[in-house]
């Protein structure tokens, strides 16, 4: 009876897992109306092996020297789950986001049941798993399609590391330990920062003693070959399989590393405990001593954290173990070994923040229980006012991620110096048909990156747009000199210098009866150059570039005509003329430019 009881309708209503779940819900409510954004959910969504899910695809996928990914990561478990969404919802957004907060609710649900299992506690695990639920900081990887890779790591880790705890006492014990091994290469195949998660298997069994039957070292040892193997083998993937993949392990100094690992991991630390200002791009200027008052500041985060881990090793295991959880899933993300894509992200310490969400609700419960009446309903209007706050920032963070416009103008106030940001806007800008607008964000990322072959040719699209023909033809070239084989630029160029000879043309008609001199002239030309005249062909090229000025096989011609005639210099000038119009020309007329050096 009493366990029909526990389980029956009237108790689950009044569980806090419902009423956090129900509660998560109400405030990630507008996450379902949520878009793909113009960062790089088309990259995975839209993909020839994501949109086809037959047996050759999932080889592929599978394959670590598969050409659908290049770069660090391989997680084919990603791409398997997007390629299962398309299936079942092909390009509606709906069903994207749904997967996303379905992996999230089984994150919190395992939450609950792995503090539970640790500590024997509903409270801790109530309030832990609750934190988790409503801070804003993983509105990221819930709100954004791409990010998922960290909520399959997250979840895969959570439901590994339960069947673990889960598999030292009771029937079936190797069934649950092998399910949790499978779980946890899962979670390697879906994201990399889980590789030290081993450490954290070996740290329970020593530290958390009495929850295992495991008496001998030796045996503690035994159970986590498994996971050991599972990461030398994913390493041994990653080197070999793709040079790309390890390219970032040298190329910063020591130094480098230390001052950006403790100037992120404050910075990380002042997120978790009041997440305000969260950003997509967050801008991290990196001190370059010791004497600049951030790493100070830094370092004392650094020494108090340590501090912390020491008095929980000598004095008190149970705050202990929720700080090494932290280590352990932060130090992939640290930038010590790694430099990533971007210094920092919410989405980086996703696993990582469990262990803080568990540190403040073990010391809350200790506060709640050991304290005076006063001091617990202190505890309780402050936790109050504390989750109320997360629950409108996170509620408002969802907002911001709905859709692209939503994203990039929240990021170009708070990170105005990343160019992607004002990318971004700029393309949503150009989508919504307010070019002015977007030539202005065009413009900044060319005032922050210079070589922005993406930037020249949004500003080229959007002149021309406006048929703005000189600017347009200033970033099309800009564009060539960069990238010599755009055709895309070249086309630009092509159809900018059209435009603007119908401007001189003054009229439809009159720019269409030039155009058909203009190819007579040519059409005469290359008769004439065929027969050996040279000086015939010379005469009608110089026609038909003095009808269109920007006429490149005129120009091309008449540098070849003079150089066989033996005028290099005359030549010369016309070569000249043709690389000043199209600087993709620079290879075709190269050798005969170089008699002249």
């Amino acid at each position: 009876m009493n366990n029909r009881s526990e389980y029956s309708p009237i108790s689950l209503i009044g569980h806090p897992l419902l009423w956090i779940i129900i509660w998560t819900v109400v405030i990630y409510i507008h996450v379902f109306n949520g878009d793909f954004l113009n960062w790089d959910d088309r990259f995975f969504i839209e993909n020839k092996y994501v949109e086809n899910l037959n047996w050759h695809n999932v080889k592929l996928l599978l394959n670590p020297a598969n050409p659908v990914e290049t770069g660090n990561m391989y997680h084919p478990v990603l791409f398997l789950s997007l390629s299962f969404d398309f299936y079942l919802w092909h390009l509606n957004p709906f069903g994207f986001h749904l997967s996303n907060f379905i992996m999230f609710l089984i994150n919190i649900f395992f939450i609950y049941l792995v503090t539970l299992k640790l500590f024997n506690e509903k409270f801790i695990a109530s309030m832990t798993a609750l934190l988790f639920a409503i801070h804003p900081v993983h509105v990221e990887p819930v709100g954004w399609i791409s990010a998922r890779t960290f909520l399959l790591a997250g979840m895969f880790s959570f439901m590994s590391f339960y069947f673990f705890i889960d598999s030292f006492k009771g029937t079936y014990r190797y069934v649950r330990y092998s399910f949790s091994v499978i779980l946890y290469i899962c979670a390697l195949l879906s994201q990399p920062v889980v590789m030290l998660y081993p450490a954290l298997l070996v740290f329970y069994l020593y530290y958390f003693p009495s929850n295992t039957d495991i008496k001998k070292g030796f045996h503690k040892i035994l159970s986590g070959i498994p996971y050991c193997m599972s990461v030398i083998a994913y390493m041994a993937v990653l080197y070999f399989s793709h040079a790309q993949r390890t390219r970032n392990l040298i190329d910063f100094t020591i130094y480098d590393k230390i001052f950006t690992a403790i100037v992120i991991f404050s910075r990380y630390m002042k997120l978790l405990l009041w997440p305000s200002k969260l950003c997509i791009l967050y801008t991290v200027n990196i001190a370059e001593s010791f004497h600049d008052y951030s790493i100070i500041i830094s370092i004392i985060a650094v020494l108090l954290f340590f501090s912390l881990v020491i008095y929980g090793f000598f004095k008190d295991r149970q705050l202990l173990f929720p700080l090494i959880w932290f280590a352990i899933f932060y130090i992939p993300v640290s930038n010590m070994f790694i430099f990533l894509d971007f210094s920092m992200a919410d989405r980086y310490i996703y696993i990582a923040s469990f262990g803080i969400y568990l540190f403040f609700s073990l010391i809350c419960y200790r506060l709640m229980s050991n304290s005076r009446r006063i001091m617990t309903l202190f505890m309780y209007g402050l936790l109050i006012i504390i989750f109320s706050a997360f629950s409108v920032m996170t509620f408002n963070r969802v907002n911001v991620w709905q859709n692209s416009f939503n994203l990039w103008s929240d990021t170009v106030k708070k990170s105005p110096s990343y160019a992607h940001a004002h990318m971004g806007l700029g393309i949503e800008y150009e989508k919504k048909g307010m070019i002015d607008e977007a030539i202005r964000e065009y413009e900044k990322v060319i005032e922050l990156e210079p070589d922005s072959i993406k930037g020249h040719m949004n500003l080229a699209a959007c002149y021309y747009s406006r048929k703005c023909y000189d600017m347009s033809i200033i970033h099309s070239k800009k564009a060539l000199t960069i990238d010599p084989s755009l055709v895309l630029a070249r086309n630009f160029l092509h159809d900018s210098y059209t435009g603007k000879m119908k401007d001189m043309s003054g009229s439809e008609e009159a720019f269409l009866n030039m155009s058909m001199e203009v190819e007579k002239y040519m059409l005469l030309g290359r008769k004439f150059k065929e027969e050996g005249n040279k000086y015939l062909a010379i005469n009608e090229f110089t026609k038909a570039l003095k009808l269109n000025p920007f006429c490149e096989q005129a120009c091309y011609n008449l540098g070849l005509l003079y150089i066989e005639k033996g005028d290099k210099e005359k030549g010369q000038k016309f070569l000249l003329y043709l690389l000043e119009l199209y600087p993709d020309r620079k290879e075709d007329v190269k050798k005969f430019l170089d008699d002249f050096q």
